[in-house]
């Protein structure tokens, strides 16, 4: 199972706690958003870069059926 983190438009915080653990467990994670935003929040993109995150590639998405399978949550 792959963590899924998701908070409202997917711009900021589950960005950010997605790509945190990614880089301090080194194991994938997910992220979305009840209603994905457009772009990633530029003050979100500069704390992940201060750690020496890359974050740009970044697109917010929207929590659908696809990102549960691959997060192990949909129930068959």
């Amino acid at each position: 199972m792959i963590p899924l983190f998701i908070c409202h438009a997917n711009c900021s915080r589950s960005m950010i706690a997605a790509y945190l653990f990614r880089d301090i467990a080194g194991a994938p994670a997910l992220s979305a958003g009840m209603e994905a935003g457009d772009l990633p929040a530029q003050r979100a993109v500069e704390m992940l870069a201060y750690w020496g995150i890359d974050a740009r590639a970044h697109r917010p998405r929207q929590v659908d059926r696809p990102v549960c399978d691959q997060g192990g949550l949909s129930s068959s």
